[in-house]
């Protein structure tokens, strides 16, 4: 006894499986866009011998790349993960421009400018390292 399927229904097994594959190819499109991205920031990060710096300040988390604090004679594995790490290394004066420039961000108050060039001094083991940033 066998079953004959309506019409219908195999249109739309059929569009299902248009749909699955088409959602397949786009995303393997979307992955190695991202792949030619991500392999174009690791060779300007390299050409411009820059470090990155981005703060979540919904966790208060840190990203350093580790050229950042390789620049400024710290070992990569003992990079800060927290803001408040990373505050502890910057002077006084830094510490309250950077204190500002927070709170202005987080307000969203547009009299500020989010965009900000500034120029830390770090303190670490008695030693003095600049840093220029510019931020968004």
């Amino acid at each position: 006894m066998d079953v004959e399927f309506p019409a219908l229904f195999k249109l739309l097994v059929v569009l299902f499986c248009l749909t699955a594959l088409f959602l397949v190819v786009l995303q393997l499109v979307f992955l190695v866009r991202f792949k030619l991205l991500q392999r174009r920031y690791s060779r300007a990060i390299l050409a411009t011998n820059a470090g990155v710096w981005e703060w979540f300040p919904e966790n208060n988390r840190l990203y350093t790349s580790s050229e950042f604090f390789i620049q400024l004679g710290f070992d990569e594995r003992k990079t800060p993960k927290h803001l408040s790490d990373w505050l502890t290394f910057l002077s006084p004066n830094d510490q309250v421009t950077f204190e500002h420039w927070k709170k202005a961000l987080l307000e969203r108050d547009l009299s500020i400018r989010p965009l900000f060039f500034s120029k830390f001094q770090f303190y670490r083991t008695g030693c003095i390292r600049q840093s220029l940033h510019s931020g968004f």
